[in-house]
Parts: C-alpha cells; structure tokens; sequence
C-alpha cells in the first residue's frame, strides 16, 4: 500500500497506492494510485491516477488521470486526461483531453 524511499524504487508487477521517493521511480506492470518523484518517473504498462515529478515523468503504454513535471512529459501510447509541464509535453500515439507546458507540445 505504500512505499517510501530515498534511493529510489523500481517495481515490477505489483500493486501499490502511494509511492514518494526522492531518486526516482520505476515501474513496469504495475497499477498505482499515486507517484512522486524529485528525480523523476519511468512507467511501463502501468495505471495511473496521479504522477509527479521534478525530474520528468517517461510513460510507455500507460492510462494517466494527472501528469505533473518540471521537466517535461514523454509519452508513448497513453491516455490521458491531464497532463501539466515546465519542460514541454511530447506524445506518441496518445488520447488527450488537455495538455499544458511553458515549452511547448509535440504529437
């Protein structure tokens, strides 16, 4: 239900609620409610309600509610119904509803 970290956290297949972590977070296969990060969130096939990242935030083939980043949005086949950047928002393949950067968005 919930996992706290200052070296990071790298999931695979699990179930988790609340993930902070202060190095990063790395998921594949996993359905969260929500993930933080001061370095930034890498997911794989994963279900989120809320991601947020000073470091950026990577999905791949993942289903977002919330996306926030200070360093930008990367985005392969996802869907999203918000998605908030300082660093831009870059999206492949996606299903947006509203997405927001300070430098820009790239589909």
């Amino acid at each position: 239900m919930l996992v706290l970290s200052t070296d990071g956290v790298h999931i695979h297949s699990r179930i988790f609620m609340l993930v902070p972590s202060t190095e990063g977070v790395h998921i594949h296969s996993s359905s969260f409610m929500l993930a933080w990060s001061t370095e930034g969130v890498h997911i794989h096939s994963s279900s989120f309600m809320l991601a947020l990242s000073t470091g950026g935030v990577h999905i791949h083939s993942s289903s977002f509610m919330l996306a926030l980043s200070t360093e930008g949005l990367h985005i392969h086949s996802s869907s999203f119904m918000l998605a908030l950047s300082t660093g831009g928002v870059h999206i492949h393949s996606s299903s947006f509803m509203l997405a927001l950067s300070t430098e820009g968005a790239y589909t």
